[in-house]
């Protein structure tokens, strides 16, 4: 018998979309998240970031994707660190 627990496998990704990432942190936490930079949304995660809390799980995420991300009031906003360019 078989008792494979969910939330082993809630935060492992494989080439997902940031989008889905976000929208699983969004669900998970109840925070808003905005992504400043709309480049961003043709980026990909790969990494299992179940043992993590919520910021760890935002600097992995960021540090794979070349981002940063700040706390404004009640949301996250996730930003490119190559805006200036």
């Amino acid at each position: 018998m078989s008792t494979k627990t969910e939330v082993n496998d809630l935060f492992s990704f494989n080439d997902a979309p940031l989008a889905e990432v976000v929208a699983m942190l969004e669900r998970t936490y109840g925070i808003k998240f905005l992504i400043a930079d709309q480049t961003l949304l043709e980026d990909t995660f790969t990494g299992d970031l179940t043992e993590q809390n919520l910021y760890s799980k935002l600097g992995f995420l960021c540090a794979a994707i070349k981002a940063s991300y700040e706390i404004s009031g009640t949301t996250i906003v996730i930003k490119s660190k190559n805006s200036g360019h």
